[in-house]
């Protein structure tokens, strides 16, 4: 028997894809999800691997928690393939946290685009600085889409969720834009609401009063007390609460409760 018939083929290593865009990057050339599916399975071709799977995840690089990003990282396969870097996380830290859970040990992570290999102290401080300005240019996009808004308010006209009595509609002079008009079924709503404000009718009364009327609520599927206490608030019918206000000082809790110690109760009773 010849020695070429005792040779053992290697085992083809096993990979898995991530794909991600933010909710304003999907048009972007040559990043969309088809984009990066062609390019990871084309790689995937290329080097032998056995593609297990390709997962998806439409989020903010920023956001830690996504779930087609869980489910990838489960998967267990030799190469993890992504098409750059920052589609992984636009995060250093946590980057440097996914590294070192998923990465440091045998499975091996694979930027298409950056050809960076991550098994040597350059290739790591290299992504490190491709990590950068990835996290740079994430706040960055945060600071224009902030100074945007800000302009298309100041210009009179509406952006963002539509506030509770009112619709919008399209500005006259600039129809790209919308402005605010009144919605006489909801405005009708706020007036019944300030009449029983006025009556003095409870948060939970106006609530009861209004699902069994069927009145359709801002938001879900009926009224309940939030709702209608945020409604007040927003209307200037009720003061809002402070978050965690006391109505006593730290002195006078520290007295209350070596009173109490004093008269001989217990730590829980106090």
């Amino acid at each position: 028997m010849s020695s070429a018939s005792n040779i053992v083929p290697a085992l083809r290593r096993s990979a898995v894809g991530y794909v991600r865009v933010s909710t304003t990057m999907q048009a972007d050339d040559g990043l969309s999800l088809d984009a990066q599916r062609e390019a990871i399975k084309s790689y995937c071709a290329a080097h032998n691997l056995i593609l297990k799977g390709i997962y998806t995840d439409v989020e903010s690089g920023g956001k830690e928690d996504r779930k087609g990003l869980a489910q990838a990282l489960s998967e267990q396969a030799h190469v993890f393939v992504v098409l750059k870097f920052d589609r992984l996380s636009r995060s250093i830290k946590h980057f440097c946290q996914l590294y070192e859970d998923h990465f440091s040990g045998q499975k091996e992570l694979v930027a298409i685009r950056e050809a960076i290999r991550l098994d040597s102290a350059l290739g790591r401080a290299l992504v490190n600085i491709l990590l950068v300005f990835a996290q740079m240019e994430r706040e960055a996009t945060g600071e224009r889409v902030k100074e945007t808004i800000s302009y298309i308010r100041g210009q009179g006209y509406h952006f963002g969720k539509v506030p509770y009595g009112y619709s919008t509609k399209p500005a006259e002079d600039k129809p790209k834009y919308r402005v605010l008009v009144p919605n006489a079924d909801e405005q009708a709503v706020i007036e019944r609401l300030k009449g029983l404000v006025a009556q003095k009718v409870t948060i939970s009364s106006i609530a009861a009063m209004f699902n069994a009327e069927r009145i359709q609520p801002p938001q879900g599927k009926e009224w309940t007390n939030s709702l209608v206490y945020n409604l007040k608030c927003r209307l200037g019918l009720q003061k809002p609460k402070r978050v965690n206000e006391r109505n006593h000082t730290a002195q006078e809790l520290q007295r209350r409760m070596l009173e109490l110690r004093s008269h001989g109760h217990t730590l829980q009773q106090t």
